[in-house]
């Protein structure tokens, strides 16, 4: 049931995302860059707000250009692709939804070349990660020098799951990639399945850092705290559930919608 689910979603997807394309005349590969940016800095801006910083101005520029590209009509076929992916992973959160739907609409080629590993494999490599001894660190640390759209992380998630390793509280990953569109794809993933994260868009060889996006389970799970102390906090579930951040926007906040 769960993978005919996955392939609806995928399907809907794939059909909205060539709707927006007959209707916006745009290329498929600058659409789904698009794409990606508005619903990438609409989780970011969350964080931001959560923190009381203010975002990037350079990025508020490029996403507010983006924005009034579209009109409302596209703008609710550009939510109801954000939609499927975000049904996509709350009917099965351990696929790489995206990587796989860039692949599917062969995208490849226009984007540099990139092709992304598929979800099976990133599961092999996952298993052979993990020992008898994982379970009893006090967190795990990974990281992805090349993380393209997460497939690796979200593969090393769902297999500390199976070793029932919760990965919300026991995995910290640094991620990185060079193009900003993929690391942002892979933001947009770990966010979902609130992983606590820090995305990187930067030449990892040179240690270059032109952005850095921490998840929401970063945020909330005081993990800069953690690190730097290397220890993670003993918290109860029932303080953990007093975690939950609730963010209230003014109208006026609300750029794309």
């Amino acid at each position: 049931m769960k993978e005919k689910t996955r392939l609806d979603e995928k399907k809907t997807f794939i059909s909205d995302f060539h709707r927006l394309i007959n209707i916006s005349g745009k290329r498929s590969s600058a659409l789904f860059s698009d794409f990606i940016f508005i619903f990438g800095f609409e989780l970011y801006a969350c964080v931001m707000k959560i923190i009381n910083i203010e975002v990037d101005e350079n990025l508020l520029q490029d996403y507010q250009r983006i924005a009034i590209s579209y009109n409302q009509e596209e703008k609710t076929l550009l939510s109801k692709l954000f939609s499927s992916v975000v049904i996509a992973f709350e009917q099965q959160p351990y696929q790489d939804f995206l990587g796989d739907v860039f692949m599917s609409l062969d995208l490849g080629d226009e984007f540099k070349g990139q092709f992304f590993t598929p979800f099976p494999i990133a599961e092999f490599m996952a298993q052979l990660h993990i020992d008898k001894n994982t379970h009893k660190k006090e967190f795990i640390t990974l990281s992805e020098p090349s993380c393209g759209s997460g497939a690796m992380i979200i593969a090393m998630a769902k297999t500390l799951q199976q070793y029932d390793i919760n990965y919300q509280r026991q995995l910290y990953v640094e991620a990185r990639d060079i193009d900003f569109i993929t690391a942002m794809m892979c933001y947009i993933q770990l966010t979902l399945l609130h992983i606590p994260a820090t995305v990187i868009v930067g030449d990892t060889l040179s240690n270059e850092q032109r952005y850095c996006f921490h998840t929401l389970a970063y945020v909330t799970g005081n993990w800069a705290t953690r690190l730097m102390n290397g220890t993670t906090e003993n918290k109860s579930i029932e303080q953990l559930e007093s975690d939950r951040v609730e963010l209230e926007f003014d109208n006026d906040e609300l750029i794309f919608w």
